[in-house]
């Protein structure tokens, strides 16, 4: 297309089919950022749900602390700690989100939810790893770290759970797209457009409300753990003895017994 001897005309239309191929380039890079944006506000609803579930299960555990505080506070007051240190990553990182948009240029203004620069790929870079030596990307990391280490804590006895928790939570350095290592903050946050990175930063934000969600569940049912489950209640007597003189005194115990009638159980004798 470049070579030969081209005509005026010619060169002409190379030169329109070349602005053309940027511009199409334009339109797919557009489309792409819309794409990611549509989808971190898909993530953002997602959590919003869990987040009303969750908040059911606290409302339960003040419940069942008011109506019985020796088998449910311990479990309350586990499970609020579990909110708090939750919130408190969860806000951080919300934090760095609008840092990052109103560093890159704001909001904009026909729709006051959506970055102005969608693509923008300096921001995220200097706010992680250039200022104050990389200082912001380290005290994310760690902040992950102590969270992952608080939750495994709580969930030891839930292997499920436990192990689910520390793939989310890994900050292991992760193999790039050359196969080579490199640093956790690198490999999400480095070379990535704006939206690229509030979409990875809403995706740990969902991490953690889905992880305090389980662990929450985990120890709500704690509370009832150990507590016999019954269906009614009977009368029953249990004489002293299978017969009564004339004039001899009849003796029986005489109590309430508690039972299950949706159990079915399975007894076995020598084997």
């Amino acid at each position: 297309m470049a070579g030969g001897n081209l005509t005026p005309r010619q060169k002409m239309i190379n030169m329109m089919y070349l602005v053309l191929t940027a511009m199409l380039a334009l339109n797919v890079s557009r489309e792409v950022m819309d794409f990611l944006y549509e989808d971190m506000k898909s993530k953002e609803q997602s959590i919003s749900t869990i987040d009303m579930q969750t908040a059911n299960l606290y409302s339960a555990f003040v419940k069942a602390d008011s109506e019985n505080h020796e088998r449910a506070g311990k479990w309350k007051d586990k499970a609020f700690v579990v909110k708090e240190k939750s919130d408190a990553l969860y806000d951080k990182i919300e934090t760095i989100k609008k840092t990052l948009v109103e560093g890159a240029g704001g909001y904009d203004e026909e729709d006051p939810e959506k970055p102005k620069k969608l693509d923008n790929r300096e921001k995220s870079a200097q706010y992680f790893m250039v200022a104050e030596n990389g200082k912001n990307g380290k005290d994310l990391k760690n902040d992950i770290d102590a969270y992952r280490a608080f939750l495994l804590e709580e969930t030891k006895e839930n292997d499920a759970l436990n192990q689910s928790i520390a793939n989310l939570f890994s900050t292991d350095p992760k193999p790039n797209k050359d196969g080579v290592k490199e640093p956790w903050i690198n490999h999400n946050f480095e070379h990535y457009p704006l939206i690229s990175v509030l979409s990875t930063l809403t995706t740990i934000q969902g991490n953690i409300r889905n992880s305090e969600a389980q662990t929450v569940s985990m120890l709500h049912s704690k509370i009832d753990a150990g507590t016999l489950k019954f269906t009614a209640v009977n009368a029953v007597v249990i004489p002293k003895s299978n017969f009564v003189t004339q004039g001899g005194n009849y003796e029986a115990e005489v109590f309430l017994a508690a039972y299950d009638d949706t159990q079915e159980p399975k007894v076995t004798i020598n084997g």
